[in-house]
């Protein structure tokens, strides 16, 4: 399996865990945000409520099944870092590996990030979700920091963005 298809499979997963939290979203794969590459959005309520915005970074391996906790690391800070600039309620990490060996660390190093997630001013807080293969190669993820809703208005954009674009995902009553 590639990369970019691990990739895939770890987005999927994060759409589901989405699609779990929130009332009636329509959500859109590798979407642009006001300008910024975002992995995953998802505009809640039917486009009425809150906007979520998810990248996604394969974890790396320093060998074949040994993680490169280094790496890892560096990877979450740009990633903490690229999310200060996206005007978003809510906003999230996703961390995908490719193999089962990430399971068995739990969640280092994300623990090191716990204060790294929350945003200067106190009003709001990153999310960290991992998704690994268990040993039958299903995957899985688990939302490690569970984010907290930033200040942000972004009403007008979120009409524009559906008027704009087909959901890739949305549920229809």
């Amino acid at each position: 399996m590639t990369d970019q298809q691990q990739l895939a499979r770890g987005k999927n997963v994060m759409l589901l865990l989405l699609d779990k939290r929130l009332s009636v979203p329509r959500m859109y794969l590798d979407a642009k945000w006001q300008g910024k590459d975002v992995d995953l959005l998802a505009i809640d309520r039917d486009g009425s409520g809150d906007v979520h915005v998810v990248l996604a970074y394969l974890r790396p391996l320093f060998e074949e099944e040994l993680p490169d906790t280094s790496a890892d690391r560096e990877k979450l800070e740009e990633m903490i870092e690229r999310l200060s600039h996206i005007n978003a309620q809510y906003k999230y990490i996703l961390g995908v590996s490719s193999s089962s060996a990430w399971k068995s660390l739990g969640d280092y190093p994300v623990k090191e990030f716990s204060e790294k997630t929350f945003s200067p001013n106190g009003l709001g807080r990153i999310g960290i979700a991992l998704a690994a293969p268990d040993q039958g190669g299903a995957m899985h993820v688990d939302l490690t920091i569970f984010p907290e809703r930033f200040r942000a208005y972004v009403g007008p954009s979120a009409d524009e963005f559906i008027k704009q674009h087909p959901a890739d995902w949305e549920v229809r009553a």
